[in-house]
């Protein structure tokens, strides 16, 4: 079976030429996680938390290489969405996503803007992972989330917190061995995400802790389900994973 993965022409987006720039960059090596044990375990916790099921519309917002969309894809037949800014990252989850086993829809444009174009009460479920802290308006995300889920519907969010990669190069070399430093794709990754790092210090973004993000969901109809830890482990990871319900 053929997935539909039609691209929706952009319109402007919030991103500067320098983001621009970065997801652009980033496209280029992201698939290189894949190779890395805490990126794996991190899709399949997602997956789980998600609990997809037959019929559901599935929106993942910030989707870039499609590979949270891949993963869902795996389970119950559904019908998925991938939204995301950055063109390079969605070309490449296009070439992924082509023949998947269930019809897939990528379309390119603002989160908050590409959620608005979306009709009231039509999501059942809502990813976002590792993107919310790039969003210049998280209330806005929050807004129109609640807009679309219906009642029985969830956003699943992992979302980054702490800076820094020496969570993830840890549990890797645990789980692979020394051999597992000298992927060269790997380091790249790592490259950019220094820089996606001195952005959230530098203030540029912000990796707010589930408490701080949690009271931002809740300001707009969302109760708050925390779901552990991980991308580097259970304890050190850097990410929490969280589950955000209509009330």
């Amino acid at each position: 079976m053929t997935a539909d993965t039609t691209t929706v022409a952009p319109p402007a987006t919030a991103s500067g030429p320098l983001e621009t720039a970065l997801w652009a960059a980033y496209a280029r090596v992201y698939d290189n996680l894949l190779h890395l044990t805490g990126y794996r375990r991190l899709l399949d916790a997602v997956a789980d938390v998600a609990a997809v099921d037959t019929g559901h519309h599935v929106v993942e917002v910030g989707c870039g290489t499609g590979n949270v969309l891949q993963r869902l894809a795996r389970h119950r037949p559904a019908t998925l969405l991938g939204i995301d800014g950055s063109g390079p990252m969605l070309t490449r989850a296009r070439r992924k996503l082509r023949r998947g086993p269930v019809p897939t829809q990528l379309r390119q444009d603002d989160v908050v803007a590409g959620l608005a174009a979306l009709p009231a009460g039509s999501v059942d479920r809502l990813v976002a992972v590792n993107v919310l802290y790039a969003l210049h308006d998280r209330d806005a995300f929050w807004r129109e989330a609640r807009r679309v889920l219906r009642p029985t519907g969830s956003v699943v969010v992992s979302h980054t917190d702490r800076p820094g990669s020496w969570p993830l190069i840890t549990e890797h070399v645990h789980a692979v061995g020394p051999r597992a430093l000298a992927h060269v794709g790997l380091v790249a990754v790592a490259l950019v995400d220094a820089l996606i790092d001195t952005a959230a210090r530098s203030g540029t973004w912000e990796f707010c802790d589930y408490p701080t993000l949690s009271e931002e969901a809740g300001r707009h109809g969302f109760a708050a389900e925390y779901r552990g830890r991980c991308y580097g482990g259970d304890v050190e990871g850097v990410n929490f994973l969280a589950c955000y319900r209509p009330r």
